[in-house]
């Protein structure tokens, strides 16, 4: 098992390219050939892909990669998410506007040069419908506006082909 993470694209700035936790090899995707998620899986050449989130660009980005390549994906989601007010459509919680456009602003140069380019990349190299560029342009809307991507309902390139999941 080996785990490959997209750290150096914002979320966890720093770490090292290639390093070994607890006996598991972990890879930052700047490890990898223009940090490709394609020569990811071209090197990596995987079984199977478990994912603990499904939902960002990038995550979909990968999972339509999967898909097109008859890679079996795996989301092991927490249980305990079940538990949170989530049938509505606005969610649980209501965002501090001027909090959300500082997250918004403090995140737009990665956005540009990193993640749209890596999901229409995969969007294109996976012949996606037009509905997909739609949803793709509504959910981008929807994080403008600090509503969660997954209410009413994830996008189609967010499943995986199974899901577990813990508590």
């Amino acid at each position: 098992m080996k785990l490959v993470h997209i750290g150096s694209w914002g979320s966890d700035v720093g770490r090292p390219r290639v390093e070994t936790i607890d006996g598991l090899e972990v890879s930052d995707i700047s490890a990898y050939p223009g940090e490709s998620l394609e020569k990811v899986l071209d090197i990596e050449k995987p079984d199977a892909v478990l994912l603990l989130s499904t939902a960002t660009f990038a995550h979909r980005a990968f999972l339509r990669h999967c898909k097109n390549r008859g890679i079996p994906s795996l989301h092991l989601y927490h249980g305990l998410m079940s538990v949170q007010a989530t049938e509505d459509h606005v969610g649980s919680t209501r965002p501090n506007r001027v909090a959300h456009f500082r997250f918004v602003f403090a995140r737009l140069q990665k956005l540009i040069t990193k993640t749209f380019p890596c999901y229409f990349g995969a969007l294109f190299k996976t012949n996606a419908a037009p509905k997909d560029w739609l949803r793709m342009v509504y959910d981008s809307v929807k994080l403008a506006c600090g509503l969660p991507l997954w209410q009413p309902n994830a996008a189609a390139d967010a499943s995986t082909t199974k899901c577990a999941v813990f508590t």
